[in-house]
């Protein structure tokens, strides 16, 4: 499925909006130091910028309040009830939040360029909907490990935001999400408050459909997010996210379970063909395929700002494999509903 960009004319000839921008952050002081100033200066004339506080037993507030003498539209709140996940907090977002337009991101966040805001709504005015998916790409230092986050993320984008434009939406990232206020009632949140995740995924599984969502992968729209440093925590992130999968709707967990397949298949295939047959004609099949597909996967490396080698990407897709078999156990393991 080929991605479209949806790219503003002119920052000069936008119809602004009111916007409230909506962070929820537990313990993430140093983040928001780092992350938040990127934030605060987009170049948009009319944002709030909200920072809903979940409990948080580092300095945050203290922080929050230094830049408030700075910033005219920095509001701050704290939520004193321990909440799973950050739908709680979210949802009490909602409810101090100023504006219409909602746009989400998260503390370890910051926006690409200055004109981040403008190109979400200019997204949104220009399609007419209710709901822009943004895309949030991982930094990438070169390790092994970040290789991988980064891969896994474009992966993963490329799937969301072209069942999005083929009008099958069914998840997006609460790194980079713009909503109407019309579409993003507070039950919707606690129609899964048992589960610590699916702010974002479940959100939208429940409400977006072809005629009210549409995407934004203007570079300048990108919202670059730090990866986790170790692989525990990488295992830990992905079964929470993991864990959200099973309340999809059926169509959704369909398609997705058939790509997954699919690309399992093909290697089981070619592994048979090699032990069974010949390894040459294995080879064959293989290497044909790669001709077929590595065109299309620089293409959407393009356009999605991906940073790993092309070369690298026969590896990191065979690893893809394992990846799937890896997690498809991985959600059987208890866990802590825990941020």
């Amino acid at each position: 499925m080929e991605l479209t960009k949806v790219r503003s004319t002119s920052p000069k000839k936008d119809h602004n909006e009111p916007v409230s921008l909506v962070i929820c952050a537990k313990n993430e002081e140093s983040n928001l130091k780092n992350k938040l100033p990127k934030v605060l200066k987009q170049q948009y004339p009319l944002f709030e910028t909200l920072i809903i506080d979940d409990n948080s037993e580092d300095h945050t507030a203290l922080l929050i309040k230094k830049m408030q003498n700075k910033e005219r539209y920095l509001t701050y709140h704290k939520v004193i009830q321990n909440n799973d996940g950050k739908k709680g907090a979210l949802k009490i977002g909602l409810d101090y939040a100023r504006h219409s337009w909602l746009l989400l991101t998260d503390a370890d966040c910051s926006p690409k360029s200055g004109y981040w805001i403008q190109e979400m709504l200019n997204s949104a005015k220009a399609k007419k909907a209710k709901i822009i998916l943004g895309y949030s790409p991982f930094y990438n230092n070169g390790s092994v490990l970040n290789q991988w986050i980064h891969f896994e993320g474009w992966l993963t984008g490329i799937q969301y935001l072209s069942f999005a434009i083929k009008g099958t939406p069914y998840m997006g990232v609460g790194r980079n999400l713009l909503y109407h206020r019309s579409i993003l009632k507070p039950e919707l949140l606690e129609k899964h408050m048992d589960l610590k995740s699916g702010d974002d995924d479940l959100t939208i599984n429940q409400v977006a459909h072809k005629s009210n969502t549409h995407i934004c992968i203007s570079p300048d729209s990108f919202v670059m997010t730090d990866p986790v440093l170790s692989w525990l925590k990488y295992f830990r992130q992905k079964r929470r996210h993991f864990s959200t999968a099973h309340r999809y709707k059926f169509i959704h967990k369909l398609f997705l379970s058939l790509f997954s397949f699919s690309h399992l298949l093909f290697y089981v295939s070619i592994l048979y063909i090699a032990v069974s047959y010949s390894f040459f004609w294995a080879l064959i099949v293989y290497i044909t395929r790669l001709i077929l597909i590595l065109p299309v996967a620089y293409k959407l490396m393009k356009k999605l700002d991906a940073t790993f080698k092309l070369w690298m990407f026969p590896f990191l897709e065979i690893s893809q494999c394992f990846f799937y078999i890896l997690f498809s156990f991985a959600v059987l393991i208890p866990k802590k509903n825990t941020w």
